[in-house]
C-alpha cells in the first residue's frame, strides 16, 4: 500500500511540474536574418509564440538589449495551443560588421520564467571608412586643426559622391584627388581641417552624398569635440 502511495506522488510531482504554461519560439532561439545591406535597415520579421502548455501563457514584459531593437507583441495573454506575433525592428549601424542582439521576455512559464531571443545579422556597408569616427579633446579656439579621411568602395558598383556636407561652422572638407568618382575596391582621400570658432563641447557630423550606386546611400562620419578658450 504504501509503495502505491509513493508512486502516485510521484506521478503527481511529476505532472505538476510538466503543467502550465510553456513558451516556445517558432524560430528556435535564435532569429539569423543572414548576410543584409545596410540600406535594408531597419530589419523586420515576425516571430511566433507558441503556449505548448496546458495553461494561459502570460507574457508580462519583453526587454530588448538595446534601443536600437523595437519589439511590438500583437497580445500578452496566449491560450493553450495558441501563439502571438512579436514583430521586431532592428535598426543597423554604419558598419561592416556581425551583429548581436537580444530581448528577454518574461512570463508564468514555471519551467524558464524570462525567455531569451537572440537576433543576428551580418551587415554589409558597401563602403569602409578611416577613421569611423573622431574625437577631438582639449581643442583650442581658433587653433585649426587637419586630419585625412579615407573612403574604399567594398559595394558591386562604382561610387560618385555628389557632394559633401557638415552642420558645424569651421569644419571643412576637401578632395585630395581631384574626381569625386570611386572605382570598386578603389580608395578615396580627403582633407579635413577643422577651425573652432566658439567654445564648448558638440557633435559634428560629415555627410557625403552619394550617387548612381544601388548599395550606398549616404555616407556619415560623427565627431565629438571640445573646445576650450585660448591660451
Amino acid at each position: 500500500m504504501k509503495k502505491i502511495i509513493y508512486i502516485l506522488i510521484l506521478f503527481l510531482s511529476c505532472y505538476a511540474t510538466q503543467a502550465g504554461a510553456k513558451l516556445r519560439f517558432d524560430c528556435g532561439d535564435v532569429y539569423d536574418w543572414g548576410k543584409v545591406k545596410f540600406k535594408q535597415s531597419p530589419l523586420n520579421c515576425n516571430v511566433k509564440i507558441f503556449n505548448d502548455g496546458d495553461d494561459t501563457l502570460r507574457i508580462y514584459k519583453v526587454k530588448p538589449s538595446c534601443g536600437c531593437t523595437t519589439p511590438e507583441l500583437s497580445k500578452d495573454l496566449i491560450a493553450p495551443g495558441d501563439f502571438a506575433t512579436l514583430n521586431l525592428k532592428l535598426n543597423l549601424s554604419r558598419s561592416n560588421s556581425k551583429i548581436s542582439k537580444s530581448l528577454k521576455i518574461l512570463t508564468n512559464d514555471l519551467s524558464v520564467n524570462t525567455h531569451k531571443l537572440l537576433l543576428t545579422a551580418e551587415v554589409e556597408t558597401g563602403f569602409d571608412i578611416s577613421p569611423k569616427r573622431y574625437i577631438f579633446k582639449d581643442l583650442t579656439l581658433m587653433k585649426k586643426i587637419e586630419e585625412k579621411i579615407e573612403i574604399k568602395n567594398m559595394s558591386e558598383y562604382p561610387m560618385e559622391i555628389d557632394s559633401i556636407s557638415t552642420n558645424l561652422d569651421g569644419l571643412k572638407i576637401t578632395p585630395i584627388s581631384n574626381s569625386n568618382k570611386i572605382g570598386v575596391q578603389d580608395s578615396a582621400f580627403y582633407n579635413m581641417t577643422f577651425l573652432p570658432l566658439a567654445m564648448g563641447r558638440g557633435v559634428a557630423e560629415i555627410r557625403f552624398h552619394i550617387s548612381d550606386n544601388l548599395d550606398v546611400e549616404d555616407i556619415v562620419i560623427r565627431s565629438v569635440f571640445d573646445v576650450k578658450n585660448q591660451n
